[in-house]
Order: C-alpha cells, then structure tokens, then sequence
C-alpha cells in the first residue's frame, strides 16, 4: 500500500502528485503502450515480484505513477528486460527509501543495463 502523504508531511502544493487522476487508457497514450500492458506491470506476479507495485485495482493512476509507466516503457522499447527493470526498481527504493523511484531520479541505459545518473 503507497505512503499516505499527509502522513509523510509533504508541501500540499506536492500532494496533487499522488492523486489518481489518469485511468489505464490515458496512461496508455502518454507512454505509447497498451492499457492491458499497463495492467501486467502493475498486477502480473513474478518471483521478484510485480514491475510496478503500489497500484491499487479499479483505482487511477496518480501522476508519479503515470511517471514510471512512461519509464518503464521507455526501457521496454529500448530492449532492457522486465528482470533488470524489477531489480533496478526495488534496490532504489529500498536504498534510497523512495516511494517512486523512477519518477524521482534520473536513469540512463548501458545496453540493457539500467543505470542511475548521478550528475
């Protein structure tokens, strides 16, 4: 379940960042994908997990959220796999303690390696 933001003492001006407001199909459209792909990153279960956890079912996408779905997309059409994808996304969140880790730093590709840019 995402961190409340009242709860995290965030600017209210912030808080809007995590309001659903983008359904699956607009989401689609933002990020050139489909909504069903939308919804395996979001739902589908692997060993590591889900791609992009934190999506409640029936519910919007907030704009963070919207944020890692183009991310995601981005490094699905540039060839780097779902595996690295889960992998670079949970270490950041847990090194870093961040809710929306591809939403909040930058990222660069190597190949297919996902790399954080640090500059």
């Amino acid at each position: 379940m995402p961190l409340l933001t009242a709860e995290r003492n965030i600017e209210p001006w912030k808080r809007r960042l995590f309001l659903p407001c983008y359904t699956s199909v607009e989401a689609a459209k933002y990020a050139n994908t489909s909504p069903q792909t939308i919804s395996n990153w979001h739902y589908r279960e692997s060993k590591l997990g889900v791609a992009l956890p934190g999506k409640e079912r029936g519910k919007d996408l907030s704009y963070l959220q919207l944020v890692e779905v183009a991310v995601v997309a981005t490094f699905r059409k540039l060839g780097v796999s779902f595996t690295k994808i889960r992998k670079a996304r949970q270490y950041l969140q847990q090194r870093f303690n961040s809710e929306y880790p591809f939403a909040e730093y930058r990222f660069k590709t190597e190949g297919f390696h996902v790399l954080l840019d640090l500059k």
